[in-house]
């Protein structure tokens, strides 16, 4: 039933609602008139654990009309501010020309995940231990994706 739950609403933008295209297409119309599927809520609540060495756990509960999830996970910072996700689903990196402060040792490991899985429930590898890591989800559908989530963090065991 999920399945067909989620093909309905394709269905349903692609006929514009019209019953005559959807009976052409092979499908029984279950009403007249397009249904406009609101965009998901801001996911909330996620939680963060730690696995074996190098490895965490993220979890967010489910959001009410969310087909999909995902999570976007930051080492040793917050999501700097040049990083944005617009309503589209499509993540955004305006460009920071600031050079990297003398003494600084360039970063190394993994730095940035963008976790692009559909489910709620994520599993991250390869981490590095002591580390601190900040996790944002997002939640979408057919009709656009959710703002992020406050950010969670936790240090990798």
């Amino acid at each position: 039933m999920g399945g067909l739950d989620t093909y309905a609403a394709y269905v349903d933008g692609i006929a514009n609602g019209n019953a005559n295209t959807i009976t052409l297409a092979g499908f029984v119309p279950t009403k007249e008139g397009s249904t406009e599927h609101p965009v998901p809520a801001q996911p909330a609540g996620a939680t963060i654990t730690r696995g074996g060495i190098g490895e965490m756990f993220a979890e967010v509960p489910k959001v009410d009309g969310a087909d999909y999830y995902g999570c976007i996970v930051f080492a040793g910072q917050p999501i700097p501010p040049q990083l944005t996700l617009n309503g589209a689903g499509q993540l955004v990196l305006t460009a920071d020309n600031s050079p990297t402060p003398p003494g600084e040792a360039p970063k190394t490991g993994i730095q940035v995940v963008f976790d692009v899985s559909k489910s709620r429930k994520k599993r991250l590898l390869g981490l590095q231990t002591g580390t601190m890591y900040y996790f944002y989800f997002y939640a979408g559908n057919a009709t656009g994706v959710s703002i992020l989530s406050e950010g969670r963090n936790a240090v990798c065991g």
